[in-house]
This record gives structure tokens, C-alpha cells and sequence, in this order.
């Protein structure tokens, strides 16, 4: 006979709606039995909408109850250390939502309190079990590419509109008191810990954080150098939430197919870079080798040679500046 995991859920925000809170109920070996919140409303609608039997204004009786072996927390970070430790407490396992918690005081508490309790504490980093997160570990692991030496992660996106800056769910991942930082703090450990599962711990971490846009209090971007597993590879990362969209000097040239791009008002400066094509990768792996265009801010960066006049050439279809 199966064995079946019986869960429980604290917390019923938008993380709970398409994936974590079906995924419970659909995967296999898994059923969410109960769910809580401190909003009665709002756990009973919940529960009416996903089919699950029993909702909860009081967390104490979702633990209590005997028909549960674990509890998944998907409640804002700022809780996170006071529920797994009363979870724990109860004898049951923990799953927590990312980030862990707020410092790595808490992260170290959380640790102590399940080890002493002897039940078993993961943190949602879902993208380890993603089909393609595993074909690139075992691709890296073949060294399809050869041995890997160096890693360079950037991630630039633009500052949210002031609409988006000031719906509630925005404005507590900028506050430090109940996320534990900003937006880097909230968003970038996915991809931290996607590089850590496909290259080895990071060790010897070095960075440097700062408020450039102002928008809110915490930091707006963050600079990183660190190596991977000992003697693994070297890398580096840049993540920025404070991109403005006007550079000025260049505008990007709409789709040929796009006539809604080809309506849209001017002038656009945008800033472009050109990559040249990739020829090292095996042939499953190789991305198009006709050079791309990709919004960056900043002016192109040309290759050197031979390479130079192809570049310009590519971008010329592409990228024009403004007349």
C-alpha cells in the first residue's frame, strides 16, 4: 500500500493558488488535509476553491490535529522562525517558503529546533526537482561543455511602476522588518540556490549592496564575487531592481512581425548588446548562431577583430539610433 504524506497549510497568499497549494494535493503520495489562517474568511474560501476538507482560523488546532504528518508555511518571512518552531514542537515536519527566514540567526534556530525534534525541515526551492534544472546538472557533470571555470549571473530589471510600488504585496518585500530585505533578498535565492545545486556550496562570498533609485528602503542592487565547491568555479553577479528604461543616444527598431511594436510612440532608448554566436556547445545545446539583439542599458558591447564588423552588422538589423 502507498504511503500518503499528510499535509497541512498555513497561510492562503498568492503563492498558494497555482503552485505550491495544488501541487501538494496532485503530487504523488502527497493530500492537504487542513489549511490555516489568521483570517477566517479567508481560509474557508480557500478551502472551498481547492477542495480541502477542513480550514482553520487557530494555527494551535491545525497542529493538534492526528491526521497530519507535515505543514507547509507560506506565510511572509517575518513568521516564519515563530511557526517552524512551533511545528516542530508538534512532531511534525517542515516546509518552509523561501526566504527561510529573516536572518541567518533565526535560519540557525529553525535548524536546532527540528534537529532537536528530530523531524525533517526543507525550505521551497522547488527548481532542484524541475526537469530541466536536472538536464543541465547532468549535462555540467558529462562537462558536455568541458570543465567549467567561470560563472557570470546577471539579473537587471526595471524599478516597478509606482502602481505596482504601492499594492500591499509589493510594499511588505521592500520592508526589512517583515521580508528581512528587498527584492534581491525575496526573489534572487531561487537563483543562488539553483547555482548551488548544480555547482557546489558558494564559499568565500564577497559583496556589495546599495539604495541607488530610491524607491524604497532597503537595497535596490547588489554586486557578488564568490567560488563554487572548494577549487570549483569562479564567479561573479550582478542583480539590479532599479533600471530605469531612458538611456539616452539609442532606440531599438520594432519587429519586423510586430505591428503593435510598430505603432508604439517614440522614441524608445533602449540600449542593446550584441552577442556573437556560440559554437562551443554541442549540437542539442548550441543556441542560433544568427547574433541576437537583448535590452540592456548600456551601449553595445562590440567583439574584437573580425568579429567587430559582423556584430555591427547584426545590430544594424536590429538597432538603429534615433534620427
Amino acid at each position: 500500500m502507498e504511503e500518503i504524506l499528510r499535509w497541512g497549510l498555513i497561510g492562503c497568499g498568492d503563492v498558494t493558488e497555482v503552485k505550491s497549494g495544488p501541487a501538494l494535493q496532485r503530487a504523488v503520495g502527497s493530500q492537504l488535509l487542513r489549511v490555516a489562517s489568521r483570517r477566517p474568511e479567508q481560509a474557508a474560501a480557500w478551502a472551498r476553491r481547492h477542495a480541502v476538507p477542513h480550514w482553520h482560523a487557530d494555527i494551535g488546532e491545525l497542529l493538534a490535529a492526528p491526521d497530519i504528518d507535515a505543514v507547509y508555511i507560506a506565510t511572509r518571512p517575518d513568521s516564519h522562525c515563530e511557526l517552524t518552531l512551533r511545528v516542530a514542537a508538534a512532531g511534525k515536519a517542515v516546509l518552509v517558503e523561501k526566504p527561510m527566514a529573516l536572518d541567518p540567526a533565526e535560519c540557525e534556530a529553525m535548524i536546532a529546533a527540528c534537529r532537536s525534534a528530530g523531524v525533517p525541515l526543507w525550505v521551497a526551492y522547488y527548481r532542484r526537482a524541475l526537469p530541466r534544472f536536472l538536464a543541465i546538472r547532468e549535462l555540467l557533470a558529462g562537462e558536455a561543455i568541458g570543465a567549467l571555470r567561470a560563472v557570470h549571473w546577471r539579473q537587471l530589471r526595471p524599478l516597478p511602476a509606482p502602481d505596482r510600488q504601492s499594492t500591499a504585496g509589493h510594499q511588505w518585500r521592500v520592508d526589512p522588518v517583515r521580508s528581512g530585505g528587498g527584492l534581491f533578498f525575496e526573489a534572487a535565492c531561487h537563483a543562488l540556490d539553483a547555482l548551488d545545486f548544480l555547482l557546489g556550496p558558494l564559499e568565500q562570498v564577497q559583496g556589495l549592496a546599495a539604495n541607488q533609485a530610491g524607491a524604497w528602503a532597503p537595497e535596490d542592487i547588489v554586486s557578488a564575487t564568490w567560488r563554487h565547491g572548494g577549487d570549483g568555479p569562479r564567479a561573479a553577479g550582478c542583480w539590479a531592481a532599479c533600471c530605469g528604461a531612458t538611456v539616452p543616444g539609442w532606440r531599438r527598431s520594432p519587429p519586423r512581425s510586430s505591428a503593435a511594436a510598430a505603432a508604439s510612440p517614440g522614441p524608445r532608448c533602449e540600449v542593446v548588446r550584441c552577442r556573437s554566436p556560440v559554437t562551443a556547445l554541442p549540437k542539442s545545446c548550441r543556441f542560433p548562431t544568427r547574433p541576437t539583439c537583448t535590452s540592456r542599458w548600456r551601449r553595445p558591447s562590440w567583439g574584437s577583430g573580425s568579429d567587430e564588423a559582423a556584430a555591427r552588422a547584426a545590430a544594424s538589423r536590429h538597432c538603429a539610433p534615433p534620427g
